[in-house]
């Protein structure tokens, strides 16, 4: 037998109590708009007559028919408030400053209203707070600063009296002002109502509310009905409970309706730990498509977290038939407000640039890539294509604006006012609205963006009536902020009818409704219950004091959506991330679920923690762990091995294995990115090849004059090297200019360091630069033989005297070269060094070393192999060749054998 539902409880006594006859003779005053639907269908289902239907309405719309007031808009009183605010302070804060705070102001001014509280008391008893606060024992007078400070909480009853005062002289009034006066004056707002009025369903109320609703049953013009469970009501300690408790007594017939559900009706409770959000809609998505006997209908599919309706939406089972959603998505988590922050942000960045005519080149692909941009540009034939290319190419990162207008060519007037810098406010929210408007017939399939475009449009006009009123948004920066006060806790109504089909709510619109299985998303700490932030001006013990509501009712009133949600369920499915959160924060259960596991595992309830199995496979597949198992792999490393392995190569296997078979093997490597600070590597890259072209130009012989033409051109060299890779010219500024100077000045001390090598011994003999040489041979392995080159490219080979140096060039800092023997401790500067030993062959003696372009003080610092640092031809040959390539067969036996498992102390992964 189906399980009895609260609002088919409270029809049927409905029907007893009045009759069909007397239904439009009632009022029923809901939570939420969507118990209006079920309401009429329990009525509907309940008697075979046609009737009148009882006035089903929100609180709100309760409200609005007792009153003639004319209700502020929102947005009309943020402006209002400032302007009342710069009447009662000498020297007000900026209208960008003043909507940090605003927010605190309003929510507090709201309170005192909904809570009937003094204004004048409430805020002595603050400005007392703040005073004492500020006291000390030290006899200095206050600062000006300070006494500011102090003036602000001394004049914010007066800021209150202002700004309402000046609401009336327009003949408005706020939302929460209607609840006070008519909760002051309930005889004259509230005596002649007609007919029966019922209120269903509610939990936490303020104060004012309390008064309508008790004026009302008094007086025996209707009553409320509670939808409460004995198992949270009856026990003090259940925070879920703790409003209910006081109103209980108020009403005449909530015997009639059952509440006895949690403690008594069987039920099946299973909790699913996910390792991301990801995998949490896709648990759901199963258990919906695993739903047996029970209806999707029957089944609510429930998200604490209203942001993953989107990804929710993409992963539901096909064989799903009909889905309503009926809940309200957060409008600063729709695609639309994300482009429309990043169009803003752009803005931001023009008037940054204003000077230069330059765009940042993430601002503009930040534009570009978005869905609603794409869109826009498919529907008018327009590509930026060419322009993503330019940037790639040309490693523009900083895009001239005149460049972005001419690539736009005739169709630049479209979306040309995105890129350049709006005249004004006014001007760039008109150009966004035509955007949006013709945005609008691109999604209209789409009820989700269309929607949420559709609210952005009345938002974006909303501003631009109060703008041309107040005239107080000068920057985009304000419209910035304004707008995401505004949006922050709009959001996207999606009312749908049917009934039918497996039904998308939020945790709000649950309230009163009922169904056989419920799916519950993100039962996490801080999102059930909600992370409480403070958006009040009063400390919490002056809130406590004053009975106005602290983090400790919001989280007495999730525990009763929780719990009330659950009540009447026989299938339960409570899904939590489990997996690594962001930053500091950890995913943690939420408490409602240790409740659950701890107090409701009883005889007729059942409570599982279930391990999800997924159909689709998300696990990383592992790399062989032997090559020679693994075909590919293999062949890849012996065509690695005969192509030719360099010093790097090797140290890239020391450092990390895994990293070596995804670069070296498998050639994978990072996405480039445009360099927008350059990056070390280039800035390397850059010195060493102005060097290779001025030594180039003076030949073989280096003397003083040669050296002396160098420190003339080299300057220009630089110029001409940094032009080519950077031709946007972003490296003269910033960071990238520091490292342009750092270039210039290194190679200065480079040329007075080679003078004075010059000076001492007379001349330098260049033999070569960037010589390329290799030696190949065989090697005996476990996995058979195997073809081995060795392959290096050596920066300069110079002679001084009879001594031939290999020369290697480093931007950086030299380690020690000094090589003891030990070659499991060689280091990769070491390795370095006598590779070029091994490869270069030579009558004369070799040092092999390095010249540190950050050390040039240390001069050229020779490998020191084992206390030699000249090395002869036949030293090379009878002994260093040998040992060198015993230990080149140990490094290939070492990667054939490999596991390749990521060496956890490597720092310098890309793809682990």
């Amino acid at each position: 037998m189906s399980r009895v539902t609260f609002l088919h409880e409270f029809c049927e006594m409905l029907l007893k109590k009045h009759s069909v006859e007397g239904l439009s003779e009632l009022t029923i005053v809901i939570p939420s708009q969507r118990v209006a639907l079920y309401v009429r269908e329990e009525l509907q289902k309940l008697s075979d007559k046609s009737f009148w239907m009882p006035q089903i309405v929100p609180v709100n719309q309760f409200l609005e028919q007792l009153h003639d007031f004319t209700v502020i808009d929102e947005l009309e009183l943020v402006f209002e408030l400032y302007e009342a605010y710069c009447e009662s302070f000498e020297s007000p804060d900026s209208f960008d400053d003043f909507l940090a705070w605003a927010p605190m102001i309003i929510a507090d001014f709201n309170d005192i209203d909904k809570y009937l509280l003094d204004p004048k008391q409430v805020f002595r008893n603050l400005q007392s707070i703040k005073d004492i606060e500020s006291w000390s024992f030290d006899t200095e007078e206050l600062s000006d600063t300070q006494k500011g400070f102090l003036k602000f909480w001394e004049r914010l009853g007066e800021l209150y009296q202002k700004f309402h005062s000046r609401l009336d002289s327009k003949g408005e009034i706020t939302n929460a002002q209607v609840y006070r006066r008519i909760a002051e004056a309930p005889e004259k707002y509230l005596a002649s109502l007609s007919g029966y009025v019922y209120f269903i369903g509610f939990n936490a109320l303020s104060v004012a509310e309390e008064k309508i609703i008790k004026f009302i049953t008094n007086s025996g013009s209707g009553e409320a009905v509670w939808d409460v469970d004995d198992h949270y009501l009856s026990s003090q300690i259940m925070e879920a409970g703790k409003f209910v408790r006081k109103y209980s007594g108020w009403s005449k017939r909530q015997e009639e309706i059952s509440s006895s559900h949690i403690g008594v009706d069987p039920k099946m409770i299973n909790l699913y730990g996910a390792n991301s959000n990801l995998q949490q809609v896709s648990i759901a998505s199963q258990l919906i498509s695993n739903s047996g006997e029970v209806k999707a209908g029957e089944t609510a599919l429930v998200f604490a977290d209203e942001s993953l309706l989107k990804p929710m939406l993409n992963v539901l089972p096909e064989s799903l038939e009909q889905l309503n959603v009926a809940m309200g998505y957060p409008l600063n988590a729709a695609s639309v407000f994300v482009f429309f922050e990043e169009a803003i942000h752009v803005q931001i960045s023009i008037e940054r640039y204003k000077s230069k005519g330059f765009l940042y080149y993430k601002d503009f692909l930040q534009v570009t890539n978005q869905e609603f941009f794409q869109l826009f540009l498919g529907n008018n034939n327009l590509d930026t294509s060419g322009i993503q290319k330019k940037i790639n190419e040309e490693n523009y990162a900083y895009l001239p604006l005149d460049l972005l207008l001419k690539e736009f060519g005739e169709n630049s007037d479209r979306i040309s006012f995105l890129f350049k810098k709006a005249n004004d406010v006014v001007e760039f929210v008109k150009s966004f609205l035509d955007f949006l408007k013709e945005v609008y017939g691109l999604v209209e399939d789409n009820v989700l963006e269309r929607e949420s475009v559709l609210a952005l449009i009345e938002v974006l006009e909303k501003v631009l009536t109060a703008q041309l009123e107040y005239k107080k948004v000068e920057k985009v920066t304000t419209l910035r902020q304004l707008t995401r006060q505004m949006l922050g806790n709009l959001k996207v109504s999606f009312l749908g009818e049917p009934l039918e089909g497996l039904q998308l709510l939020g945790l709000l619109e649950t309230r009163a409704l009922d169904f056989k299985r419920v799916i519950l998303l993100s039962c996490n700490e801080d999102i059930l219950p909600k992370r409480s932030f403070s958006n009040s001006l009063m400390p919490y013990d002056l809130r406590l004091y004053l009975g106005l509501p602290t983090r400790d009712d919001k989280d007495a009133i999730f525990a009763y959506y929780f719990y009330r949600l659950i009540q009447r369920a026989e299938y339960v499915d409570l899904v939590y991330n489990a997996g690594e959160a962001d930053g500091l924060q950890a995913n943690e259960i939420s408490r409602y679920l240790l409740q659950v596991e701890e107090e409701l595992n009883q005889d007729n309830i059942e409570v599982n923690h279930v391990v999800p199995k997924l159909d689709v496979d998300i696990s990383t597949k592992e790399l062989s762990t032997e090559i020679s198992k693994d075909p590919f792999l293999h062949q890849r490393l012996l065509n690695y091995f005969e192509k030719g392995v360099s010093a790097s190569g090797i140290n890239q296997f020391n450092t990390c294995p895994k990293n070596f078979v995804y670069t070296q093997l498998l050639g994978l490597s990072k996405d480039e990115e445009i360099e927008e600070e350059i990056e070390l590597s280039t800035y390397g890259t850059i010195v060493h090849e102005v060097l290779e072209n001025l030594y180039k130009r003076e030949g073989e012989l280096i003397d003083k004059r040669s050296i002396q033409r160098m420190q003339k051109n080299y300057q220009g060299e630089l110029k001409k090297s940094f032009d080519e890779r950077f031709p946007g010219g972003n490296y003269l500024t910033g960071k990238n200019l520091l490292l342009y100077e750092t270039a210039i000045h290194t190679i200065k001390k480079f040329f007075a360091s080679e003078l004075k090598v010059v000076e001492e011994h007379g001349v330098i003999k260049v033999l070569g630069l960037e010589v390329k040489k290799e030696k190949v041979l065989e090697v005996s392995t476990s996995r058979g033989l195997v073809k081995l080159k060795i392959k290096g490219l050596i920066d300069r080979v110079d002679q001084i005297g009879n001594v031939i140096r290999v020369v290697d060039y480093k931007t950086g800092k030299v380690d020690s070269l000094n090589f003891k023997g030990d070659w499991e401790k060689v280091t990769s500067y070491q390795l370095q060094l006598m590779t070029y030993l091994y490869l270069f062959d030579s009558d004369s003696d070799l040092a092999s070393g390095m010249i540190s372009l950050k050390q040039l003080s240390k001069g050229f610092q020779e490998l020191d192999y084992k206390g030699l640092r000249r090395f002869t031809s036949e030293w090379i040959a009878t002994e260093f060749n040998h040992e060198f390539e015993e230990y080149l067969s140990n490094f290939v036996e070492r990667v054939v054998t490999s596991d390749f498992q990521h060496n956890p102390k490597s720092k310098y992964c890309v793809l682990c």
